[in-house]
């Protein structure tokens, strides 16, 4: 209650703060305008056009008069122009919270006179440049208001500085009353839901207890089948587990002496990839000596000698990096274009074609795109040697599947690679 309550009075203060600002921002300025123009007396004041706090106090009390709850509403100032005005010291103590920034609102409940009160405070806005005329001097102020409120009170202020803070109070009687109402028909319309839900909750209990006496009688007969089929199953899977432990063995040492082969190929594709860059280097030390040994080893000489032999060192660290990625295993499918894996592989065994006299070019007349791993299939046109067919018929009939149609799926693949 007191939650909706500090709701309903945070949008009273906040709409008299924005009245507020409205004065100071807009209507304060155009009085200011006319007077500079000769059109009012430059010493006009009239608290009914130019006071904020009194604008805002009395449309305030002329909503309080006609709203359902009876507020108390309040300007409260340690330097108050109007004494009406004057915070006392409670007030006082939270206007300085806001002033410092460790408070942005005040809510309480307060007893005054045995009576308990909802209490809500915020703070005004901040001094702007128009609220200087009449808070800053009394000689910059108009004479009208001097001669009103006098030079003492409401004097002194800056620009910024927070001047006072506003506030509500209502009878915490008013507020139970008014919700009290509200919250019995609320709890009563609760209670005819759970009963409602209650007696829901009997009749799905009732039809679950129903389902569960025949589940467990299915899971019964279930279980009965399982055992059976396990039993076959387990049966089963020995026979087979035994037939590729065998088949295993076989294809292992196929891959075995497949990789052996491969790392001997890629070790000589990172040979011939290095001979020129160590050629190179050789050159570029010997060219040091000889500039050393006639004199004419000098330091721009040097470094221009040790940067080409770095770049050397880096090449040859590349084309190692570039064998350790070919041979990085993927872990997930992609799309790619054929040519991507042919060039790859291309790419590393140029050097030993080259050196070998060969010359290697690749034509392709549709660049078709396949779903799978690349590094694999450059691995396989880079590494795997030439398989023998005899074994792989062996294979075959071991396994009793080697027919006509099996010899013509493994030409075709054979073609494929």
């Amino acid at each position: 209650m007191i939650e909706e309550a500090e709701q309903h009075v945070t949008a009273i203060l906040d709409s008299a703060n924005a009245l507020r600002t409205y004065i100071e921002t807009v209507q304060k300025p155009v009085i200011y305008h006319l007077k500079k123009e000769g059109k009012l007396d430059p010493n006009f004041f009239d608290p009914k056009v130019l006071s904020a706090s009194y604008i805002a106090r009395h449309v305030l009390d002329n909503y309080i008069q006609t709203s359902t709850f009876p507020y108390r509403f309040k300007l409260a100032a340690t330097n108050p122009r109007n004494p009406i005005n004057q915070a006392d010291t409670f007030e006082a103590k939270i206007l300085q919270k806001f002033r410092s920034g460790s408070l942005k609102s005040y809510s309480t409940v307060l007893e005054e006179n045995g009576q308990k009160y909802f209490f809500h405070a915020i703070p005004i806005g901040r001094n702007q440049p128009s609220c200087m005329r009449c808070h800053s001097t009394p000689e910059r102020a108009p004479r009208q208001l001097v001669r009103l409120y006098g030079d003492r009170a409401g004097f002194g202020e800056k620009i910024g500085d927070m001047r006072a803070l506003i506030s509500l109070k209502i009878p915490l009687d008013t507020i139970i009353n008014r919700y009290m109402w509200d919250y019995l028909v609320s709890m009563g319309i609760l209670l005819v839901l759970f009963l409602l839900f209650y007696l829901l909750l009997y009749q799905l209990n009732k039809k679950d207890q129903e389902i569960r006496r025949e589940q467990r009688k299915r899971d019964r007969l279930l279980k009965e089948a399982n055992t059976q089929l396990q039993q076959r199953v387990e049966s089963e899977i020995d026979r087979r587990l035994k037939q590729e432990r065998e088949m295993n063995e076989q294809e292992r040492l196929l891959t075995h002496q497949s990789k052996l082969a491969g790392m001997g190929e890629m070790l000589g594709n990172i040979a011939h990839q290095w001979r020129q860059p160590l050629t190179q280097l050789s050159s570029i030390l010997i060219n040091m000596e000889l500039q050393h040994e006639y004199g004419k080893l000098d330091s721009k000489h040097l470094r221009k000698k040790i940067r080409e032999a770095h770049d050397q060192i880096q090449y040859m660290s590349e084309t190692v990096d570039d064998f350790r990625h070919f041979f990085t295993p993927t872990h997930q499918e992609e799309l790619f274009p054929i040519s991507r894996p042919i060039a790859s592989t291309q790419r590393l065994i140029e050097a030993a074609m080259k050196n070998n006299d060969i010359d290697l070019r690749v034509e392709i007349e549709t660049d078709f795109t396949l779903r799978g791993y690349p590094n694999e299939i450059a691995q396989a046109m880079l590494i795997t040697p030439p398989i023998n067919i005899t074994n792989i018929k062996a294979l075959f009939r071991y396994n009793d599947i080697w027919t006509d149609q099996a010899q013509n799926d493994w030409t075709e693949r054979r073609c494929i690679t």
